[in-house]
């Protein structure tokens, strides 16, 4: 499954300094000033188009154009380059040499983002320090990166089950630099209880530890929830048989295991299932289902939530979609995309198949070509590639639902569509998970009205092409379940089975 990508090379004199920029999706190539010195304690060079995946390791090799006389020992540091919304980027520190009479060394440098995020030019700063001057030399230096793809083993582990969450339905899961924070949830199908409590599992142990619920929001289901980098966001969703809607939220860090409260003043009305993205600065809310006397009602309205200042403000609904639910979307790191979902629960209700991008720098909404668009549907998956938003599966009606196995790519760049090849796809189902891996799309789990699924496929949207996921050792078949990806792995937990019971397991794919 490994998907190559193109070798960038800068050739740079020796001087003083030395900074490298790795920057991802596009842009040309270009080389600081040169200029050539004998003795030096550093390199400059700077690449700006290096295809940059989450969770792969960039290889950078340091090549001279003459062996060095000496042993050169350097130490090189990686910062964040760029401050993109929607990514954040953990710095790394090394050490390398290059022996007596070799011209090169590698380093590895993580390009790892701690939201498992596509690198929307996206960039990096690595540094490095010469420990000892060349005086005797005066060479070209190569940088050659190589972004290196995350490699699956097609192979399953089983989430530890020693301290894990009770078993649940309806919780939310961020990916939280290292390890995945459970929270929420019904404990069954019809939520009569609920939870207010949480657990992070740290994958590199398979260890769970629980967070604290002093100060946590209200037990609720099918809120929204992002991670900020640093901190997690809860809002919104719902408790209760007689559904009670709260429009109230926490915010939870991750570095004192504590919780804060988010401001009222100016929140949107309450809701559950509604989309929820994490722009770098501010999380948005739009769209849901609540409930009135006359009963549950689809939710046309929305909301930006601005961490710094815990302030709302008001989505513009001009050029808006219509009121839905359970609707797919992702943001882009300029802008959200909406499509689909639902806008009635009764039994046979058809689902949508229109949708709209928001621009929250204008606070505008552009409707979305419908050539070419997939077929209205509800519960299917969507995922952000970095340039495309894919959308598949899902049900054509609710309950008896008429389950699918297509979908497309829409490009926000040009407004088209493109569909999804169907030969080797996973069968028809919806209520899966779906994860970006940076390079594939991965699809599991899920349901078809009568079955339940354990198994999944990987599409690749450079060949067009599925590959199935290995069950051997999968987690039990499901749907509902929440996903993320670790930057390695994609990680599941929970959701019901066939029997609509809640499960309290879940698995890693490699």
């Amino acid at each position: 499954m490994q998907t190559h990508v193109g070798l960038i090379q800068v050739r740079v004199a020796l001087s003083t300094f030395l900074p490298i920029l790795l920057m991802g999706c596009g842009g040309a190539l270009s080389p600081s000033q040169s200029d050539s010195l004998i003795g030096f304690l550093g390199i400059a060079a700077q690449v700006q188009s290096v295809n940059v995946i989450p969770g792969a390791t960039a290889i950078l090799t340091i090549a001279l154009d003459q062996a060095a006389p000496t042993e050169i020992n350097f130490s090189y540091s990686t910062t964040d380059g760029t401050a993109v919304s929607g990514t954040q980027y953990v710095g790394m520190q090394g050490t390398g040499v290059i022996a007596k009479d070799t011209k090169s060394a590698t380093v590895s440098i993580s390009t790892m983002n701690n939201s498992g995020l596509a690198y929307l030019n996206k960039s990096f700063l690595v540094s490095f320090d010469f420990a000892g001057a060349l005086a005797a030399l005066s060479a070209t230096v190569t940088f050659t990166a190589n972004p290196q793809p995350v490699t699956f083993q097609n192979v399953w582990t089983a989430t530890a089950t020693v301290g894990e969450p009770a078993a649940r339905a309806g919780h939310s899961a961020v990916w939280a630099n290292d390890r995945m924070i459970i929270w929420g949830g019904m404990a069954d199908s019809f939520a009569r209880a609920v939870y207010n409590d949480g657990k992070a599992l740290d994958p590199a142990l398979n260890q769970w530890t629980p967070i604290s619920s002093l100060g946590a929001p209200w037990a609720r289901a099918r809120h929204g929830a992002v991670w900020t980098g640093s901190k997690m966001i809860i809002w919104g969703g719902f408790f209760g048989t007689m559904p009670t809607y709260p429009n109230d939220g926490g915010i939870y860090d991750k570095t004192t295991d504590s919780w804060s409260k988010i401001s009222a003043v100016g929140a949107p009305s309450g809701r559950a299932r509604f989309v929820t993205v994490w722009t770098g600065t501010k999380m948005i809310i739009w769209g849901g289902e609540s409930i009135t006397s006359t009963g549950r009602v689809p939710v046309c309205s929305g909301g930006i939530y601005d961490l710094a200042t815990d302030t709302w403000m008001a989505l513009n609904s001009t050029g808006a979609p219509s009121a839905r639910y359970d609707a797919m979307a992702a943001w882009t790191g300029s802008k959200l995309l909406i499509w689909g979902g639902s806008n009635s629960a009764s039994a046979g209700a058809p689902g949508l198949g229109d949708g709209a991008v928001y621009d929250p720098a204008h606070d505008s909404w552009t409707t979305m070509s419908a050539t070419g668009a997939p077929s209205a549907r509800q519960m299917a998956s969507a995922v952000w590639t970095g340039t495309e938003l894919i959308i598949w599966g899902g049900n054509s009606v609710s309950s008896p639902s008429a389950s699918l196995a297509d979908g497309a790519r829409y490009n926000p760049a040009t407004n088209k569509w493109t569909a999804l090849s169907m030969g080797a796809a996973p069968a028809a189902r919806y209520s899966h998970s779906a994860v970006w891996s940076g390079t594939q799309m991965l699809i599991w789990g899920g349901n078809s009205n009568t079955t339940d699924f354990n198994d999944g496929g990987a599409y690749n949207p450079l060949t067009n092409t599925w590959a199935a996921l290995s069950t051997s050792g999968a987690p039990e078949a499901r749907s509902s379940s929440t996903a993320v990806w670790s930057g390695a792995s994609m990680i599941l937990f929970g959701g019901l089975n066939a029997s609509q019971v809640t499960l309290q397991t879940g698995g890693m794919y490699h």
